[in-house]
């Protein structure tokens, strides 16, 4: 009888570990979660590059789909759940989209308020206030970047899969 409850036993301690998540499941989650990171950096990159001032339409057309992808962004990444009841990846995600949409509808929105004023009326308080929240969008994007970067690796190592730089999604470790 002992033999048979111990074999029981064991059988249902086995059924429980392996229900848990997988490596396979880790590089899901993790692709699932740098495709709503990388949407979002890539309209913010766009707009970047439309800060040059020649082009005030593509400025401003930039910014509506940089604050749009950011607000989708923001609503995607808030709708996942931990992985493996943790939530540090998951977090740091959510505070970068978080962070994205933040300068998207604030510091973003007010280069362009400037940018866009007719050339006579733009003042040296007007110049100086772009660079303030020009310096503010680069210092801000590269801490949550870092953050999330962090977390990444971390979220990578725990699971053992490796990031595919060329094509910026991740693969299992094979061992």
């Amino acid at each position: 009888m002992k033999k048979i409850t111990l074999s029981i036993s064991a059988l249902v301690m086995l059924a429980f570990v392996s229900c848990g998540p997988t490596a396979k499941d880790a590089v899901a989650y993790n692709d699932n979660i740098m495709t709503i990171v990388n949407n979002v950096t890539l309209a913010q990159n766009d707009f970047f590059d439309q800060t040059d001032g020649h082009n005030m339409d593509s400025l401003v057309l930039t910014l509506k789909t940089y604050s749009a992808k950011s607000k989708t962004g923001l609503d995607e990444i808030n709708k996942l759940a931990p992985f493996a009841e943790k939530r540090e990846f998951l977090d740091a995600a959510v505070n970068f989209v978080k962070t994205l949409n933040a300068l998207a509808d604030n510091e973003s929105k007010q280069m362009v308020e400037i940018m866009t004023k007719d050339s006579a009326a733009v003042t040296e308080a007007d110049v100086t206030k772009v660079e303030e929240l020009s310096d503010k969008l680069n210092s801000e994007s590269e801490k949550v970047s870092k953050v999330i970067e962090d977390a990444q690796t971390a979220f990578k190592n725990e699971w053992k899969f490796e990031i595919d730089a060329t094509k910026q999604k991740s693969k299992k470790i094979i061992k």
